[in-house]
């Protein structure tokens, strides 16, 4: 899903309990809602650069956001955050892929990648629950970086 200026985008894995009460804290705002999904709240929760807001989330869930320029190539000064439930139920699967950082919800994807087996011997590891983040402002909150 991408946001209304096309700048931000995000993929989403599980379920938010809590979205509505959250979506409505986010309208107050001024956030704007296109559909009734949970993956929007997250997208403008980050938007709003938030952490608190982030780590109300509720439920079980990974989710990656990526923030830069429309259509920009990755390396280009794009910023990008992983993240999953505090209680690490839903996994999320990281590996440096070149000059591209590879993420999967399941770790066999990695390999499909094109990433030698065993991937998480050489680099690859598993987000550790809250996030992982790509730039100088962590609105995850993780205070986990990634050099990217």
């Amino acid at each position: 899903m991408v946001n209304e200026g096309g700048r931000v985008w995000t993929v989403f894995n599980g379920e938010v309990c809590n979205f509505c009460a959250l979506r409505a804290g986010l309208e107050q705002t001024g956030q704007r809602f296109r559909s009734r999904a949970g993956t929007e709240v997250v997208l403008h929760a980050y938007e709003e650069c938030v952490p608190d807001r982030i780590r109300r989330l509720d439920g079980m869930f990974t989710f990656a956001v990526v923030h830069g320029r429309e259509a920009a190539p990755v390396g280009s000064g794009v910023e990008f955050s992983l993240a999953r439930d505090s209680l690490g139920i839903k996994p999320l699967y990281y590996a440096p892929g070149g000059k591209a950082l590879i993420f999967a919800w399941e770790l066999r994807a990695l390999p499909a990648a094109g990433l030698a087996v065993p991937a998480f011997v050489r680099g690859a590891g598993r987000v550790p629950p809250v996030g992982l983040s790509s730039g100088a402002a962590d609105p995850v909150g993780s205070g986990v970086v990634a050099a990217a």
